[in-house]
């Protein structure tokens, strides 16, 4: 099963019977210039997405140390955590937009581009950039193990700060088994002991999938995971009180 295989069967089971007309996995993108020059803004722009690309960044050895303490086997290729991921995505870069990107009153003008997020979706569908080109042209896997979060607080990348549900728990992992040019996908999904209760405290168990094999697995085998893509639910109002 590839990933993109695996978004459709998790967009049945997790979408609400309630919400028919667009996919839960729906969101939007805003995106603001601001003139370097006279911090003069541009209307914010607004894209729709379904899943959401990030690139790795690795993360300093001291870091590095404090979220996998001595555990040589993750720190082997490198350790960062998704919210460093998620930071650098919506960090600020400078551009240089011209006079067809604008008005024709315009010249050339450095602009600082700012991305957030401007409408949260149901489900957070997070896809890891894992291949990367080596200075001769050949692709390599990256490996780097990314910590995530049993609970994802997307507070800090939103565009509008009262913005509520903000925070999501995690439902599914991705992970890629092999090298950049062949290799197998294999799948943690939680299950709910109760689909009926959309609830975090809810008991809930693991489960490892990779073709026809079924088996229960651990929270911590989960997110020791090298994680390909990551899904999140939102969680119920009550949990969302930021």
């Amino acid at each position: 099963m590839n990933f993109l295989s695996a978004i459709a069967v998790f967009e049945v089971t997790c979408c609400d019977p309630v919400v028919t007309s667009r996919s839960p996995f729906h969101g939007t993108l805003a995106s603001c210039l601001v003139k370097s020059a006279s911090l003069e803004k541009q209307p914010t722009k607004y894209d729709v997405f379904e899943s959401v690309s990030v690139s790795v960044q690795r993360q300093s050895t001291q870091a590095a140390a404090r979220l996998v303490g001595h555990n040589s086997s993750l720190q082997r290729f490198g350790v960062t955590t998704l919210e460093h991921c998620l930071q650098h995505y919506v960090q600020s870069e400078a551009v240089e937009i011209g006079s067809k990107e604008l008005s024709a009153s315009e010249c050339q003008t450095t602009y600082v581009k700012q991305l957030t997020f401007g409408k949260l979706p149901e489900c957070l569908a997070i896809h890891i950039q894992r291949t990367y080109w080596h200075a001769s042209g050949i692709p390599f896997k990256d490996n780097t193990y990314i910590h995530f979060p049993y609970v994802l607080d997307m507070s800090p990348y939103v565009h509008n700060t009262t913005l509520s549900k903000r925070c999501y728990q995690l439902v599914s992992v991705i992970c890629h088994v092999g090298d950049v040019f062949s290799g197998h996908f294999i799948t943690y999904r939680r299950l709910k002991l109760n689909p009926s209760v959309n609830d975090p405290s809810v008991p809930s168990r693991w489960l490892y999938t990779s073709d026809t094999v079924v088996r229960p697995a651990s929270q911590e085998e989960v997110t020791s995971a090298t994680a390909y893509m990551l899904f999140y639910e939102r969680m119920p109002n009550k949990h969302n009180s930021l």
